[in-house]
């Protein structure tokens, strides 16, 4: 969704009289340091399964809910596999944004969802909001292109992404959230888990696990997307001009190609400011350690850190932490995620103009 210039005055104004949210006027002239940490898993070869979505048009006999038996041949394998390598969390404040790089990929005009790589350190992974084909760009942390990702999908309205392990606990891989939908008119939206590239160039996804979704009211938009570490379970939060938004987890087990409903786990007060489309939920990352969340609303980014037996449905009952406000220089700022390292955390926004070349702003961990 774009957002309206009335925002604008309300960023300046906010960071302004916010030391922490102050941006910082053009580049460093090599950015900033950021460690990336050691080298994560070997590469993992994908598997070769790769047949069109035969989900998209499911008989509604093909539907389950959260407490519906799957046949033991199709649910996700939940045995113990690939794991993120250690990450670290910050433990304390994050520092005002500075530009890491400028997104170098021509194709990336309107960056909707971006992850750091959980196996290259060097790269992060973006998609476009819609109106893009289904297609998954990787930058290096200096913004230079890497590769391009083709998913074997339609891509309605892609949304949000994530890393996390692969359902079937095989590698790594990245999930894309086609989940929006600012009209309320989408009975069924899609997640979508793939095998990250080990290599750098154009490719064509040949392995996909899909899930499509159903809300238990109907129709929700929802642009924010968290999936646990180990892939057996994602979250989606609701986008609404409002102070509360809902909170829907995935049905267990997950099931390939089944489609689900949805439940409904928590509500909590959206944070940022209370100013029109101010608090709206536009992008979420969970801490590869599974013991943070990020949450980027219009006017800002916070962080829910969790206590003894807390996750993300009980999010209503932490009170947030500051990343930052704004940037005034992200107008349409909603893609955000932790650094390799998950020190640090990253954003950046669409272009109104859809112009490449958008700045990746770092905020580092003091």
């Amino acid at each position: 969704m774009r957002l309206l210039c009335c925002l604008l005055p309300t960023l300046w104004l906010v960071a302004c009289a916010e030391d922490e949210a102050a941006p910082i006027d053009g580049a460093l002239p090599d950015g900033p340091v950021i460690d990336v940490g050691p080298d994560a898993a070997p590469p993992v070869d994908a598997a070769a399964d790769g047949s069109p979505d035969a989900a998209l048009d499911m008989a509604p006999d093909a539907e389950i809910d959260a407490a519906a038996d799957a046949a033991p041949d199709a649910e996700v394998d939940a045995e113990p596999g690939w794991r993120f390598p250690p990450r670290e969390t910050c433990g304390g404040r994050y520092a005002s944004p500075v530009e890491l790089s400028e997104l170098g990929d021509p194709g990336v005009v309107e960056a909707s969802g971006l992850t750091a790589s959980p196996s290259r350190p060097d790269v992060l992974w973006l998609h476009n909001d819609s109106g893009d084909g289904p297609m998954l760009y990787a930058v290096g942390t200096n913004g230079t292109p890497r590769a391009r990702l083709v998913l074997p999908v339609q891509a309605v309205d892609w949304e949000d992404l994530a890393a996390a392990a692969c359902p079937d606990r095989s590698g790594p891989c990245l999930w894309v959230a086609d989940v929006g939908d600012n009209l309320l008119t989408r009975d069924v939206v899609y997640v979508y888990a793939v095998p990250e590239p080990q290599a750098d160039g154009f490719g064509m996804a040949d392995r996909i696990w899909r899930f499509p979704l159903r809300y238990p009211d109907g129709p929700v938009d929802s642009e924010a997307l968290a999936v646990a570490p180990d892939g057996s379970t994602f979250w989606l939060f609701e986008k609404v001009d409002g102070p509360e938004a809902r909170i829907f987890q995935s049905p267990a087990p997950l099931i390939d190609g089944r489609r689900a409903t949805a439940v409904e786990v928590g509500r909590f007060n959206s944070p940022g400011v209370a100013v029109q489309f101010g608090r709206m939920v536009t992008g979420a990352a969970l801490h590869p350690k599974g013991n943070r969340l990020l949450i980027r609303v219009y006017t800002g980014t916070f962080e829910y850190r969790f206590g003894p037996d807390q996750g993300v449905a009980d999010i209503g009952a932490i009170e947030p932490t500051l990343v930052a406000f704004g940037p005034i220089s992200e107008p349409q700022g909603e893609a955000v995620a932790y650094s390799a390292t998950g020190r640090d955390v990253l954003t950046v926004s669409e272009d109104p103009d859809r112009e490449p070349g958008q700045p990746v702003h770092a905020y580092l961990c003091q």
